[in-house]
């Protein structure tokens, strides 16, 4: 396969495994809506009394999460000289699987705390922001092209 080739499939695959986390945050949604409905009202498992501490670390730790994305993609997308397209094409996948599992964190953790304690407005909001940050790195072609033709 030649090197433009193995870049366009690359892509398609980080594509493909995009969508597999936006579909997995959708997944959270209608779970949390089954709670929702069918346990009304769902008040989440374990009602904690340390809610609010619980919940202030977690946001504190999607924030971290916001600020960690940028740099972890500066750091997998740094290529050692002399790197191929081949190459370029897998550290570039490997980025986009990497940047998308951070990007579920929020979503993860607002499931969290409905299962906790039913913070459906919390869940809403960070599933909001994991789909956005989904959506905001999706691997496009163009961009992974134009990052490919960029020397080191």
């Amino acid at each position: 396969m030649d090197a433009p080739a193995n870049l366009k499939q690359a892509q398609r695959t980080a594509a493909v495994i995009s969508g597999s986390f936006i579909m997995s945050v959708v997944i959270y949604g209608v779970v949390v809506n089954v709670f929702r409905v069918s346990q009304a009202p769902f008040e989440g498992f374990v009602k904690l009394a340390q809610i609010e501490l619980v919940r202030i670390a977690l946001w504190a730790y999607t924030a971290v999460v916001l600020l960690l994305i940028p740099f972890m993609r500066r750091v997998l997308l740094t290529r050692p000289p002399g790197a191929d397209e081949r190459s370029a094409a897998a550290r570039l996948s490997r980025c986009a699987v990497i940047t998308n599992a951070l990007a579920e964190t929020p979503a993860v953790l607002g499931f969290v705390l409905v299962l906790l304690n039913g913070l459906y407005l919390d869940f809403y909001v960070l599933a909001a922001v994991s789909i956005l940050l989904i959506l905001l790195y999706f691997p496009r072609y163009e961009a992974w092209e134009e990052w490919v033709k960029q020397r080191p």
